[in-house]
C-alpha cells in the first residue's frame, strides 16, 4: 500500500498518499482529543453528564479508553509512516524530522498518564502548557529537531 522512496517518489499516487497520512493524521487527533474530553465530562458530572451533553448517554469510560487507545496506536503509527514518506524527506530536505518521533510519542503518553493517573481535568493547554515537564521537554524537542531548518543570515 505504500510505496517505497527509491521507485516512486515523484508518482502522483505518492503525492495522494502523503496528502493522505496528512488528513488522517489530523482528523486522528482531533478525535482523540474530542474522546479524551468526553471522557473528562463523564468523570467529573458522573451521573449529571447526561443533562449537561445527552450524547454522553451513549458513552461510558471504558468504551472511551477504547477508542482512545485505538486512536493512539493509529496516531503513532501513522505519524511514523509519515516522517519516513518519500515526500515528507522531499519537502523538509532532510532526514531529520524523523528525530520528532520520540517526542510526539512522549507528548501522547505524558497527555495520557496526566489524564489517567494523576488524572488532570480541564483544558488541554494548561495540562500540556503550565506542566514543567511539559514544557521542557517542547523546548528541547524544538532546540534538537528543528533548530537545523532554521536558517539564520547574518
Amino acid at each position: 500500500m505504500f510505496l517505497s522512496a527509491a521507485n516512486h517518489s515523484r508518482s502522483p499516487r505518492c503525492r495522494s498518499q502523503t496528502l493522505t497520512l496528512d488528513r488522517f493524521n489530523d482528523r486522528a487527533s482531533g478525535a482523540f482529543l474530542g474522546f479524551t474530553k468526553r471522557r473528562q465530562e463523564l468523570r467529573l458530572l458522573g451521573k449529571e453528564a447526561v443533562s449537561h451533553r445527552g450524547v454522553l448517554a451513549h458513552y461510558n469510560t471504558y468504551f472511551i479508553d477504547q477508542i482512545i487507545m485505538v486512536l493512539t496506536a493509529s496516531i503513532l503509527v501513522v505519524y511514523l509512516l509519515y516522517t519516513i514518506d518519500p515526500r515528507t524527506l522531499v519537502q523538509f530536505g532532510s532526514q531529520k524530522i524523523m528525530l520528532s518521533i520520540p517526542f510526539v510519542y512522549y507528548g501522547i503518553f505524558r497527555y495520557l498518564y496526566l489524564i489517567h493517573k494523576i488524572r488532570k481535568d480541564g483544558d488541554l493547554a494548561q495540562i500540556l502548557f503550565l506542566t514543567k515537564r511539559y514544557r521542557s521537554i517542547l523546548c528541547y524537542g524544538f532546540s534538537s529537531v528543528w533548530s537545523p531548518f532554521i536558517r539564520v543570515n547574518f
